[in-house]
């Protein structure tokens, strides 16, 4: 990803017991992040440090089962209707 330096103003908002800050959409989508993405949140020396956390499943893992998932979609999908 290229080097980007977006700076925003937010406000700390009440979530449940806990406090929160949205992300503005254009630097959500830059980042990828959805309402799925689980970030973390470190306390620096200098303030917070967010960041998205990685898939704790690695890239050729993901790339084996999708292919995996394509060359037998058709088998699956009749496991699925036998299992109906």
């Amino acid at each position: 990803m290229e080097n980007i330096s977006l700076s925003k103003e937010r406000n700390v908002i009440s979530v449940g017991h806990s406090l929160g800050v949205t992300i503005p959409a254009e630097m959500a989508k830059k980042l990828g992040i959805t309402k799925k993405t689980k970030l973390e949140v470190s306390l620096t020396n200098d303030g917070l440090k967010i960041v998205k956390k990685k898939s704790e499943l690695s890239s050729e893992f993901i790339k084996a089962m999708n292919e995996t998932l394509v060359e037998y979609h058709d088998a699956l999908e009749i496991l699925k209707k036998s299992d109906e």
